[in-house]
């Protein structure tokens, strides 16, 4: 019996030492709970729900009090980071967000814009090399919390297609010439970003998402018979889709998917007679399929360490 009674206590015991600290909202609800980690801008902990354990991690705007120790048991601090921290309730690591997210890419690219009916045959096999090509990128995004963040995004495509023996119809003269044509295509896409991001708290490893709108470069080094420049812009979409694999707290692996839409409606072509404008209507959507590094900072800052008493908001 009094085996029984010790057992007793001593769940009781280390339930109260998992139940002393107090969460109370802005709402005015009070929690008993065990308060794992305090973030810059959130607040983990663990809590009883009809003898079930359950753990939320809840923004710290939506938090008009909080107190470790609050009801008198003494707790004992544990040295740690202030970005990691051991869970003591399953052995997991709780995970602070990294803040700024840089990423640097290199991939595959294949432009969809459809090619013209009634071409001959050379034509379309010189429009066909031109669909792939290299890309590379960089992004920048600022977190303001574990999903949004805003930045910028810049991406470069270039795709170049020969083709020797070509022959050419010149109208001015009425005679076929036979000689090589060259396309130097070059793309860049710059702009801001809003960016998506699923973390879970006890990973470095997250799904990645982003949208941005912004400007999209067009210039075509070329060459028929003489050397051949035309240029172009447009309002480009760029909307991304990836994965990123965590190799250390501030680098991972990523992989991505994006697409790009835009149409050229304008060009100005320069050769040796001069410039003239030509409107066009050409598609500069593509695919990039790409791998690159992630860099991550989590801006740690003293003050966002809490103490071990309690903070007011």
């Amino acid at each position: 019996m009094k085996r029984f009674v010790f057992l007793f206590a001593s769940l009781l015991g280390a339930f109260c030492v998992q139940a002393q600290d107090l969460v109370v909202t802005t709402d005015q609800d009070s929690i008993n709970c065990k308060i794992m980690h305090v973030y810059s801008a959130e607040i983990y902990f663990k809590y009883k729900d009809d003898g079930r354990e359950k753990s939320m991690l809840m923004p710290l705007s939506k938090v008009a009090y909080y107190e470790k120790n609050y009801y008198g048991v003494q707790e004992k601090e544990e040295s740690t980071s202030t970005t990691d921290k051991a869970d003591a309730g399953g052995g997991k690591t709780i995970v602070d967000y990294p803040k700024l997210r840089i990423g640097l890419q290199l991939g595959l690219s294949y432009q969809l814009g459809q090619i013209p009916d009634g071409l001959k045959a050379q034509d379309e096999e010189h429009l066909e090399g031109l669909r792939s090509g290299l890309s590379y990128g960089v992004e920048i995004s600022h977190f303001v919390n574990r999903v949004l963040g805003f930045g910028a995004k810049l991406s470069y495509f270039r795709a170049k297609q020969e083709t020797e023996g070509y022959i050419w119809f010149d109208p001015s003269t009425s005679i076929f010439y036979e000689t090589t044509m060259v396309d130097d295509v070059r793309i860049l896409f710059v702009g801001p970003s809003l960016s998506f991001r699923n973390l879970p708290i006890t990973s470095r490893s997250s799904f990645y998402s982003s949208v941005s709108i912004g400007g999209l470069l067009y210039k075509d080094n070329a060459y028929l018979m003489e050397p051949i420049t035309i240029t172009g812009s447009a309002t480009g979409v760029g909307l991304d889709l990836g994965y990123d694999i965590s190799l250390s707290k501030h680098f991972s692996l990523g992989i991505l998917f994006s697409t790009t839409l835009g149409v050229l409606t304008n060009v100005e072509v320069e050769d040796s007679s001069g410039i003239s404008e030509v409107p066009v209507n050409f598609s500069l959507c593509r695919f990039d399929l790409s791998v690159g590094i992630r860099l991550m900072d989590y801006l740690d800052k003293k003050n966002d360490e809490v103490e071990p008493s309690y903070r007011r908001y």
